[in-house]
């Protein structure tokens, strides 16, 4: 077991790879992450969240990963796990970024779900879950896909907020008014310089988007969070990460949804 003043040193010295941009060595990491429980990197990544609300950030959601079997075989996962989405990290689509001020860009396509109202507790069903959803948009997910001492784990995905760095958002569809839209066969493809990257449905997030988010209201209850209303959720990819390249233009697709773009110059 670790206490929580050594958590929230691992915390402080994952601020300092947020903010800093530049990995973290094994010697300069005070604990060997992969000895963390999943609780602990999860105590960790609250510890992370609270600094960086501190520096002026602000909770807008959540995001889920590890939700492809490609994702969870490379970090011997069994399950999905969660970190939140913070602002000023929600940008409009056609968002722009300097490539050389970021730490390992890479990218997945992703469904973001908004809410009109909050979800909490263990078990929720599909109505109250599709009631909740306010609309229904393309995004682009921004990783710094760089872990503590270079050395890829469960646990520090999740003490790292899950390596998220950012989203870019397209167009809103509203839900489930706006079109007749089963997210379980919705079509994603990752487009990169107009190459197809990869594609799949939404079904192959696990269990569906819907599922995705019954796991992160429970697994949220457990934890004593819940999701609020007007958050973004974004439920999870059907494959891993694609590292960027500089002067590249990515494009997240959907087969009614539409498209959301981002570039990295």
């Amino acid at each position: 077991m670790h206490s929580d003043e050594t958590l929230d040193q691992l915390a402080t010295e994952m601020l300092g790879l947020w903010n800093d941009h530049e990995p973290i060595s094994t010697d300069a990491c005070s604990v060997d992450v992969t000895t963390l429980t999943l609780d602990e990197a999860y105590q960790a990544q609250d510890h992370l969240i609270e600094k960086r609300v501190g520096q002026g950030e602000r909770i807008v959601g959540y995001k889920i990963g590890c939700t492809s079997k490609s994702t969870r075989s490379g970090l011997g996962a069994t399950t999905s796990v969660n970190g939140r989405l913070l602002a000023p990290g929600i940008h409009d689509d056609g968002a722009e970024f300097d490539h050389a001020s970021m730490l390992a860009p890479a990218v997945e396509a992703e469904m973001v779900i908004h809410l009109r109202t909050g979800l909490a507790g263990p078990d929720l069903d599909d109505d109250t879950i599709r009631q909740a959803i306010d609309w229904v948009a393309p995004g682009v997910e921004i990783h710094a896909a760089s872990f503590p001492a270079g050395k890829p784990s469960l646990q520090g995905l999740i003490a790292t907020n899950c390596v998220h760095h950012s989203m870019v958002i397209g167009r809103p569809v509203p839900f489930p008014d706006g079109l007749d839209i089963d997210l379980d066969m919705e079509g994603i493809a990752l487009v990169m310089n107009g190459e197809l990257i990869e594609s799949g449905v939404g079904l192959e997030i696990e269990g569906g988007p819907l599922y995705s988010l019954r796991w992160l209201a429970g697994e949220l209850h457990r934890r004593s969070h819940h999701i609020e209303a007007g958050q973004y959720i974004i439920p999870g990819s059907t494959a891993g990460l694609y590292p960027v390249e500089p002067d590249t233009t990515v494009e997240a697709r959907f087969t009614r949804l539409g498209t959301a773009h981002a570039t990295f110059r």
